[in-house]
């Protein structure tokens, strides 16, 4: 049977939604006065501000170029009174986003203005002007294309929630931040920051002269003034956040703590009134519609998002049309009764480079709830509200149980438990090595950092590397007297010994340590080391040895914890499970793993992978009874549980999976194998390595599969 032990995240939809196929917002400019020195001067200057400009001549021709046009963000400059002929040709064109017309007195500017709303302020000052082109240009060309990174929250309560639906990625990432923000800043880092992102554009004199700017005059003050001006800090983060690359956001992350001090301070210091805002952006109708099915549930907004107290402002952003995707306007109302137990958010409009657009800004993994969705005028509302993450109370006591699991660990290393336990090991790996990098030799972290490595190399089935890893833990642990975590390592490194047939030398430290915790009276290490004694054994395949270890072992944590079941008591009991389920003797077997349920579902929160890690066990002693419709029950019910708590490329989730094929393959149901087993198998190659003996076995039963349905057929 596939492994069922798990080491920790309720079930995610989640979206990125992008308008990749948006062209860059596109300046054109017509003049039939080009002969006019003042014009020719400003369009030299326009041409360096913006690589790519198109100049036309006459009205007729700029109007077939902007007909034939794919782009659909085209600015176009005009002046003077041509402003007048040409506007009411083009403005309901498709591929018109905003028209300026220079050169204009205001009155007749005004004119013009309020008849078509494309048309934006005059500005009649060359210079001022063309700073306000480039300036709109880079912010809607930010806002247009800038992702939007969205988790749909399936309330771990709802029992009719579907096992295609994936909640573990929302909790996850909600913990995710948290350790960023948590996480110290560093000198060492923040050089590696400017080294990567120096390296980036060596060949981009532009963005090299703004990221010596950002080196020499950034302060933390000013975090959301060079958020919002500065392209390549918001674009270069976004993309982190969508990819999920551990490594840029770790970099990145003396910026995320500024944006989030500032924001909260800002929401300190600003009125708490009841407020609207919105968002204009265009979605695909596969998106449409799922957000249409999520009415009533939570949503995160796993970017920083970006809004506008201004209706009309945010309309700018989609007032063209597209064939291919729909325009939505995001109405979220906040309710300050809320917001004091939220993400932050503040009214940014005197920290912004665009004052006039009124901006409120979230902070990443901002919380809300989908309320309504309808149509108004071609355009999507989408109402939401802001949510102070009041889930169903077994979600967040859920959320609460992985929070305290989480801070256990010392800041620096609770982000490295966060994505081991998701099941990311190489960012969990990455992560890890780059704190050893920000240590001194000397640092007391260091021993937990290589101990952490070595379970990693082990989940992935590096045997070696893990002993390894484990063993230089040992070392440093050993120079501290009586060190907690001395009688953990040694058990991982005896199942690591067992591989390589060394459990002899592991057996004898254990026997030592029972008779050095005898004498000391040391009862907590007696019972770990009753415990893994217990476990030597059982490699050894020395059952009744292992039992008797486990039973006093239980015994002892009961003395110690005054009979409180907790997850040693709970541990001895599940081995003891483990230990008759090895010896074929699966009614007691059965007998301890309900046991353990029911402790479980007592002191764990509902929707936790350790309950569903017990359920799987459950169904391998069906299984091994032959009870194969029994077993594929309990394998379902364990696999809707992980969905909830887990990350979807969890592989536990996997592990599930392949359960169910092997069932399947006992009922001869080939089809229904072959489905489990490939999703099992993607699992499994994206999460460890090609070598790995999860990969290797999926990839046999595929073959197997295969080959006997050749036969049948």
């Amino acid at each position: 049977m596939a492994s069922s032990n798990i080491l920790m995240v309720p079930s995610v939809s989640s979206m990125s939604i992008k308008n990749d196929n948006l062209k860059t917002y596109f300046p054109l400019w017509i003049n039939s006065l080009l002969s006019a020195n003042e014009n020719r001067n400003t369009q030299r200057k326009l041409r360096l501000a913006i690589d790519r400009i198109r100049m036309f001549e006459n009205s007729i021709e700029c109007r077939i170029y902007i007909r034939q046009s794919k782009d659909d963000q085209i600015l176009l400059i005009t002046s003077g009174q041509l402003g007048f002929v040409i506007v009411p040709l083009i403005h309901t064109l498709k591929q018109i986003s905003s028209i300026y017309v220079h050169y204009l007195n205001l009155s007749r500017h005004h004119e013009l203005q309020s008849k078509f709303t494309k048309t934006r302020p005059t500005i009649m000052d060359s210079d001022r002007f063309i700073e306000k082109i480039q300036m709109n240009r880079e912010r809607k060309e930010r806002l247009c294309n800038e992702p939007l990174l969205i988790s749909i929250f399936n309330s771990v309560s709802n029992k009719e929630c579907s096992s295609t639906n994936i909640n573990g990625g929302f909790l996850h990432f909600q913990l995710f931040i948290d350790g960023l923000l948590r996480f110290p800043d560093s000198q060492t880092s923040r050089n590696e920051f400017f080294n990567l992102w120096e390296k980036e554009y060596k060949n981009n004199d532009q963005q090299l002269f703004k990221l010596k700017e950002f080196k020499e005059s950034y302060i933390p003050e000013k975090a959301l003034y060079w958020y919002t001006g500065h392209k390549f800090l918001c674009e270069k983060l976004n993309k982190a956040l969508r990819a999920q690359n551990i490594n840029v956001l770790f970099l990145f992350r003396f910026f995320i703590q500024d944006l989030y001090k500032q924001l909260k301070k800002l929401q300190r210091q600003q009125d708490q009134i009841p407020i609207r805002v919105y968002r204009g952006q265009y979605i695909s109708k596969q998106e449409l519609q799922d957000l249409q099915e999520s009415k009533g549930k939570i949503i995160s907004m796993n970017s920083f998002l970006s809004t506008s107290l201004d209706r009309e402002v945010s309309c700018i952003f989609i007032e063209s049309e597209r064939d291919d995707l729909c325009r939505v306007l995001f109405e979220i109302r906040i309710d300050p009764c809320l917001s004091y137990d939220t993400k932050p958010f503040a009214n940014i409009s005197l920290q912004s480079q665009f004052i006039d657009e009124q901006e409120v800004l979230f902070m990443i993994a901002t919380i809300f709830r989908l309320v309504d969705i309808y149509q108004e005028n071609e355009i999507n509302i989408i109402q939401m509200e802001l949510s102070n993450g009041n889930y169903d109370y077994d979600t967040k006591r859920l959320f609460e149980h992985m929070q305290k699991e989480s801070e256990e660990y010392d800041e620096r290393l609770s982000l490295g438990h966060i994505l081991r336990a998701a099941g990311m090991y190489h960012s969990a790996e990455q992560f890890y090595n780059r704190v050893l990098n920000e240590l001194p030799d000397d640092h007391p972290l260091i021993a937990d950092i290589w101990s952490s490595i070595g379970l990693l190399k082990k989940e992935q089935g590096g045997i070696e590397f893990s002993s390894k890893w484990f063993s230089a833990s040992m070392e440093k642990y050993e120079q501290i007297e009586d060190h907690p975590l001395i009688t953990d390592i040694w058990s991982s490194i005896g199942f690591l010994k067992k591989e390589q047939g060394e459990i002899e030398f592991i057996s004898k430290w254990f026997n030592a340590s029972l008779k050095k915790y005898e004498q000391t009276e040391n009862h907590l290490g007696l019972a770990k080391c009753l415990q893994s004694l217990a476990l030597i054994h059982l490699m050894k395949r020395e059952f009744d040895q292992a039992i008797d270890k486990c039973s006093q072992a239980l015994n002892t944590f009961q003395e110690v914890f005054g009979g409180q079941k907790n997850k040693w008591v709970v541990m001895c009991l599940h081995n003891l499970g483990v230990i008759y389920f090895k010896q074929d003797k699966f009614i007691e077997a059965a007998h301890y793993y309900t046991t353990v349920l029911d402790i479980r579902r007592t002191i764990l929160p509902h929707g936790h992978p350790d309950i569903a890690a017990t359920i799987n066990n459950i169904g391998n002693v069906c299984f091994e009874n032959g009870e194969f419709a029994q077993a594929l029950q309990y394998y379902e019910r364990a696999l809707d549980i992980f969905k909830m708590s887990l990350p979807s490329e969890h592989p536990s989730i996997a592990s599930t999976y392949y359960n169910m094929v092997l069932a399947y393959l006992k009922k001869k149901d080939y089809e229904r194998s072959l489905i489990f087993l490939n999703r099992a198998t993607s699992i499994y190659q994206n999460t460890l390595p090609c070598d790995h003996p999860d990969v290797r076995r999926c990839l046999n039963t595929i073959d197997y599969i295969k080959q006997r349905q050749s036969q049948f057929k």
